[in-house]
């Protein structure tokens, strides 16, 4: 079997993922629609990794890695200061 044997969107994963990933694929979402959201990761994923990893001086670099812009990575930085009571609510 060659990639070129598969049909549209599979032919894009086969030579993306490989085929038996395709296969897998196919049999686990044939005939449904799929649609990938832009942000990968989740809002509590993020919390996490802000308190974790967020040092006061690589907020910039942190929301390039993990995807947001800096505007909104600072959105959940104070968000999730807040609940931990470090920032007075608004």
């Amino acid at each position: 079997m060659d990639t070129k044997d598969f049909y549209g969107i599979y032919r894009d994963l086969a030579e993306v993922f490989g085929e038996e990933i395709t296969i897998r694929i196919y049999e686990h979402l044939h005939g449904l629609q799929v649609t990938f959201p832009v942000k990968l990761y989740s809002r509590s994923y993020i919390e996490r990794q802000i308190k974790e990893r967020y040092d006061g001086t690589n907020g910039k670099a942190l929301a390039k890695e993990l995807g947001y812009t800096e505007r909104y990575f600072k959105k959940i930085l104070i968000s999730a200061k807040q609940s931990e009571g470090l920032y007075p609510c608004e």
